[in-house]
């Protein structure tokens, strides 16, 4: 009984009861003929059967077995038992070739779930490359890719846990996309067909925002790589938004402090920031003999000059 066991593992996921009865009419109709006097069935494979029966004089089992020529065996032990035999169906298949078809048919599932399995590696290998494409397309944007870029690109590696091998790959294809002319947006409609999950989306496009602003600004080309993964990603434009304000700070509040523009050189905000420095400097503010509370405020505004030109110069690195 084993083999069979073994047989019906694979049997129920290839065949079903229906297509087991059209195999072995014989059978089946064996079985349901016991069945309608009563029987209870105990045991049914594709090729055997045992039903059993209390009755008034005591226990009957009838147990049917398929024979090699495709006719049915069939012995009853217990009160008035008998054995005979159920001719052949016509067209009915031999239990050599019912098996055969099962052990065909077993190789071809096999067969599938390889090529199931080849399929996935290769959307897996395929979705790595275009994440990495896009790493590199959108650190390059600004003409240079900067230590931070490189940073968050490790930090990513390392909390996917990519083993060396895998590693060694994606940075292959991160170098590959700093130079290839693929637009980003084909990169990232590609990158989207192997991603369904809006949640998978979502992650990546945090990651872009992350290798972008990596250096404390956003360049207009990062900006408009980050709009066409929005868009080929299917995702809100508030997505990027929210991200963005996570992410990247409101730079523009420390360059307002300094009185100066964002697009001010380093000489330009570095005098803005010493003049503005000068002017509220506590040993410049003390001997004026202000009141305490301007004294107070004098000491604020200092500060705050201070924190805005460290955050600006830290983020222009």
């Amino acid at each position: 009984m084993g083999f069979w066991n073994t047989v019906l593992e694979f049997a129920g996921d290839i065949l079903d009861r229906s297509l087991i009865s059209q195999v072995y009419p014989t059978l089946q109709d064996a079985v349901n003929k016991y069945r309608a006097d009563d029987y209870d069935l105990i045991e049914c494979e594709p090729l055997f059967a045992t039903l059993k029966k209390q009755g008034v004089f005591g226990a009957k089992t009838v147990t049917l077995r398929v024979q090699e020529d495709g006719s049915v065996h069939v012995l009853e032990s217990g009160v008035f038992g008998e054995e005979r035999v159920i001719p052949k169906t016509t067209g009915a298949p031999t239990p050599q070739e019912f098996i055969q078809m099962l052990q065909e048919r077993e190789a071809e599932a096999q067969t599938r779930q390889a090529l199931s399995e080849n399929e996935k590696e290769a959307i897996v290998f395929r979705t790595i490359r275009t994440i990495f494409l896009m790493f590199g397309k959108i650190a390059k944007a600004d003409s240079q890719v900067s230590k931070d870029e490189i940073s968050a690109i490790e930090e990513f590696m390392t909390e996917i846990e990519f083993n060396r091998d895998t590693r060694k790959v994606a940075i292959e294809f991160f170098n590959e996309g700093k130079e290839t002319r693929t637009p980003f947006r084909e990169i990232a409609a590609e990158f989207a067909q192997y991603v369904e999950d809006v949640e998978k989306r979502r992650d990546t496009l945090y990651c872009l925002v992350l290798i972008a602003t990596a250096d404390g600004a956003l360049h207009e080309r990062e900006e408009r790589y980050l709009d066409e993964a929005v868009a080929a990603f299917g995702l809100s434009p508030n997505v990027l938004t929210e991200a963005l304000k996570e992410i990247l700070p409101d730079m523009q509040q420390y360059y307002a402090i300094l009185g100066c523009d964002p697009s001010a050189s380093d000489d330009e905000l570095k005098r803005c920031y010493r003049e503005l420095s000068l002017q509220y400097h506590p040993d410049r503010i003390s001997p004026k003999d202000l009141p305490p509370h301007l004294l107070k405020l004098a000491e604020e505004k200092f500060k705050e000059i201070q924190n805005a030109y460290q955050i600006i110069t830290q983020h222009r690195k």
